[in-house]
Parts: C-alpha cells; structure tokens; sequence
C-alpha cells in the first residue's frame, strides 16, 4: 500500500509494485497516513482527517469504515497496538475547541480512547 502526498490517494499492488491500484473504497483528499499493524502483516489502518477511518484485515483488498468520537492526534502517534491481542488498538485523538485560541492557534486537547476494530463491524 502506499499514500500519494498530494491527493491523498492511496494505492494497492499485488504484484510486489509492478502496478498499482486506486483503493477506490477510501476517498480522495481525506487520508492523512496509512498505518501498518507492527504484529500483524495483514492488518492496516487508514486514518483520515476527521472522524471516518478505513481498516483492512488482508493486506488491503477490502477495506472497512470505523468511526472515532474526535480525529487522530497530529502531535503524536495516534495507534498503538496490543502484541497478542491483534484487534485491540489505542487510539489518540485530539478534540479542538474553537472558542479557545492561544497565540493565533485552536487550543487542542489530546482525548485517548481503547478502540476494537473488527471486521464487518465498527470499533469503538
């Protein structure tokens, strides 16, 4: 899988990169990274802008939506994953107030939440 910087548009090989493939399930413009799952080399994470994300469990030929209450975090990692339990994820995510502005920015909160993600299902 890989993310093109521009358009946020991510892509899919079979063929170890000899072509590639629109992941046409995950939208244009919205995808800020796309996240491997350190001990399980089928799982992936696509994590948008707002609060709709994408995961797959085979290696990105279907993809599945699951919904967080505030977008990932930009200040740090916004997954951390459990060893053996492979669908348990720690998700960061921040919640921006816009009434509260310091120095000419949002003042953002940092929210952290155990998220289940599970296929044909939406994690919380």
């Amino acid at each position: 899988m890989s993310l093109e910087d521009q358009s946020s548009i991510v892509w899919r090989s079979e063929d170890d990169g000899e072509s590639w493939k629109q992941v046409e399930k995950i939208p244009e413009k919205k995808v800020l990274d796309i996240y491997l799952h350190p001990f399980d080399k089928n799982k992936a994470y696509a994590l948008t802008v707002g609060r709709e994300h994408f995961v797959t469990s085979d290696k990105g030929k279907s993809w599945q939506k699951f919904k967080t209450e505030w977008p990932p975090s930009l200040q740090r990692n916004p997954l951390s994953h459990h060893a053996t339990k492979l669908n348990y994820v720690l998700y960061t995510g921040m919640e921006c107030i816009e009434d509260r502005v310091w120095r000419d920015r949002f003042f953002c909160e940092e929210k952290v939440r155990n998220c289940v993600t599970r296929l044909g299902g939406e994690g919380h």
